[in-house]
């Protein structure tokens, strides 16, 4: 008798190296939330976002913080829009 599995909930959270940098990256929305030297102090955050949507949604805001210029503001804009509907 086949067994039937489960299919595994999608990973929202995820460590990527992208040019010699390990990044936080939420896969939902496309955004890299940080930047580390080590891969483990990056999937150690990702678990942290995964566990806690108040962190995630501080670290969304810190990277709206850190981008300048009219086109951040409205990439800022739209981000906090659907970034809060999306975690709550």
């Amino acid at each position: 008798m086949p067994r039937h599995h489960r299919p595994q909930p999608p990973v929202r959270y995820a460590a990527a190296e992208h040019e010699g940098v390990h990044q936080v990256v939420d896969q939902l929305h496309g955004y890299a939330l940080g930047s580390h030297s080590t891969r483990e102090a990056a999937e150690a955050t990702a678990r942290e976002l995964a566990a806690d949507p108040a962190a995630a949604i501080a670290a969304v805001e810190t990277l709206d913080a850190a981008q300048s210029g009219p086109a951040a503001a409205e990439r800022r804009i739209l981000r906090r829009f659907g970034y809060a509907w999306s975690l709550r």
